[in-house]
């Protein structure tokens, strides 16, 4: 509970994010775009915000297929060592680990200046919608990445 008493983090309920209630550090915008994902054209639908030198985002997928689940998760742990420079097997830990029902993915690798880059990230789904919940920044606050993850909750 430390995390949420810190000047750093306004915490807020954000009702029905995508199908889920998440409690964000700061006030979160939402953008929708269109993209080429394991050979479908789909549109993501993304929330985030930046607080205490961190990126906090839920992101949606809704696939017209269930069998399309699978390879679109994949694509989307890919999307995120391949923007960290981070090879495909190094640098992550966690991955497939149940953290409170979600998959959990620790990624360590660089951003585009050559820095260290941190991300934790959550790939889940309900049915044939795929979420990815992340925390990325230079170093990881492990009070504040907790305290985001353990808020999402589905409202369907």
């Amino acid at each position: 509970m430390v995390a949420g008493c810190s000047p750093t983090f306004d915490w807020r309920e954000v009702r029905a994010v995508h199908g889920l209630f998440a409690l964000f550090p700061c006030r979160p915008s939402v953008n929708e775009r269109r993209l080429v994902m394991a050979g479908d054209t789909v549109t993501m639908a993304l929330t985030s915000c930046s607080a205490g030198d961190l990126t906090f985002a839920i992101g949606r997928l809704e696939l017209a297929e269930a069998q399309r689940v699978a390879p679109i998760k994949q694509v989307l742990l890919d999307a995120l060592r391949v923007n960290l420079a981070a090879p495909a097997a190094a640098g992550a830990s966690g991955t497939g680990a149940a953290l409170g029902g979600l998959e959990m993915t620790r990624i360590d690798g660089t951003g585009p200046d050559g820095e260290p880059m941190q991300a934790q990230s959550r790939i889940f789904n309900h049915a044939n919608t795929v979420f990815q919940a992340t925390v990325i920044g230079r170093r990881l606050q492990p009070e504040a990445v907790d305290f985001f993850f353990s808020s999402i909750k589905t409202s369907k």
